[in-house]
């Protein structure tokens, strides 16, 4: 069976939010993450952090990545 990933997905880099509501789970879970290096995320500044859409698409697929 084959998942298609949702039209969003057409973004390169998402937000914490964008990121939690994609994957159906709470913003804390996706900070907890990306703090355990769990999820890759890139750092733009101080305040801006985005995860890129390889990120989300590893996880939506199940397949394994740089953990």
């Amino acid at each position: 069976m084959t998942m298609t990933a949702p039209s969003s997905l057409a973004k390169k880099a998402f937000s914490y939010a964008e990121c939690a509501s994609l994957l159906s789970v709470s913003l804390q879970t996706i900070r907890k993450l990306v703090r355990l290096r769990k999820i890759n995320a890139v750092r733009l500044s101080y305040r801006v952090v985005r995860i890129p859409a390889t990120e989300i698409d590893r996880l939506l697929t199940g397949r394994k990545g740089q953990v």
